[in-house]
């Protein structure tokens, strides 16, 4: 999944912003209990306001990622 979601930020540099985390340490691990993330990959998309408006759990392919962003803008 990394060099998928790696290219897909490249795209949205400024303009959307993204955290990749590491579930089983640090941050990631707190922000998987915060959201009830039992598998990873998991998605969590949040508006601007930082309200949680979609999640995809399991892999996604550029295109599935790309169009899921652009249906939150």
């Amino acid at each position: 999944m990394a060099p998928i979601v790696n290219r897909v930020i490249e795209g949205y540099e400024g303009d959307v912003v993204f955290k990749v985390l590491n579930a089983n340490a640090g941050e990631g691990s707190q922000m998987a209990q915060q959201f009830g993330i039992q598998f990873v990959p998991t998605f969590v998309f949040m508006d601007s306001n930082g309200q949680v408006v979609d999640q995809v759990v399991g892999g996604m392919s550029e295109d599935a990622l790309l169009q899921r962003i652009e249906e939150l803008e």
